[in-house]
């Protein structure tokens, strides 16, 4: 089984967030980006690995895109994320496009996607997710 294939297999058995990179697996359950952004700025771990999420909004896909993975699998992926994936060259695939990422209380925008609403560039994300992280802790 590829390391895609098998990402998107973790995800059926109830991860949130599967890395699989020359066959080495590593599963999250934590909702929201804080795991993606702690592996994506912590380590190498995404670097050539191929990563099943559950929801791959623009802030997930510049991370992905700043940790230089070399595939994404969306449950269900934004526009703006696939757009952006295309961009970079990122091989992508996903089970439902949406226009927008909502938050949990499904009444307006992700906080992660507001953060980086008007930002491109992967490393200017790290730093604005950094700061809404930080913020939303407080």
């Amino acid at each position: 089984m590829s390391d895609r294939d098998e990402a998107k297999r973790l995800l059926d058995e109830g991860a949130l967030l599967a890395v699989v990179k020359n066959g080495e697996i590593h599963t999250f359950t934590e909702r929201g980006i804080s795991a993606l952004f702690d592996v994506a700025t912590a380590s190498d771990l995404l670097f050539g690995a191929s990563v099943a999420d559950i929801i791959v909004g623009k802030a997930a896909a510049l991370l992905m895109i700043f940790a230089k993975v070399k595939r994404v699998h969306g449950r269900v992926m934004s526009a703006s994320a696939d757009e952006l994936l295309t961009r970079y060259g990122v091989e992508h695939d996903f089970c439902t496009l949406t226009k927008n990422i909502i938050n949990r209380r499904g009444d307006g925008l992700c906080p992660m996607e507001s953060a980086v609403l008007k930002v491109d560039s992967p490393s200017d994300a790290v730093m604005a997710l950094r700061r809404q992280l930080e913020s939303m802790k407080s």
